[in-house]
């Protein structure tokens, strides 16, 4: 169903809803959901964020020295 909602963009849906779960406060996880994986989807994401602007500064500093 979630197609209807995206029109032509080209998406993708993570369930991650209730992989993990913690009893108790314990660290760095809350009692309740964890969000398990999140927080390594957000990284990966960064790090290509990161990796794609070095890329386009590599390209745009030679140019704006000259």
């Amino acid at each position: 169903f979630l197609e209807k909602f995206v029109g032509d963009r080209k998406w993708v849906h993570f369930d991650i809803a209730g992989t993990g779960r913690s009893e108790a406060d314990a660290g760095e996880n809350p009692k309740g959901g964890t969000g398990f994986g999140v927080r390594l989807l957000t990284t990966w994401i960064s790090s290509l964020w990161f990796r794609a602007s070095l890329t386009i500064l590599k390209t745009l500093i030679p140019k704006m020295l000259y």
